[in-house]
């Protein structure tokens, strides 16, 4: 998700996925390094930040991981609501 975008941010773009059920993994994609961007990015749900201008196999790795993050973090809730079940 780049972070500057016309219309609407990506930060607000993020919140909004963010509300919805089974919300994908979102990678933030931006070229500013300010700590508080960073911070930002993050509590809007973003699970990853990868900065401008990045490498392809970056992009791919970091999505990669954060797809199986997802993966795993699913399951774990399933387990969950399985246990769960009378």
């Amino acid at each position: 998700m780049d972070v500057v975008m016309p219309e609407m941010d990506g930060i607000e773009a993020t919140r909004i996925i963010r509300e919805q059920p089974h919300a994908p993994p979102i990678v933030a994609l931006t070229a500013d390094v300010s700590p508080s961007t960073r911070v930002e990015c993050l509590r809007a749900g973003m699970g990853s930040i990868i900065l401008k201008p990045y490498e392809a196999v970056l992009l791919i790795d970091t999505t990669i991981a954060a797809i199986q993050a997802s993966r795993a973090e699913a399951k774990r809730d399933a387990r969950h609501e399985a246990a769960r079940v009378p």
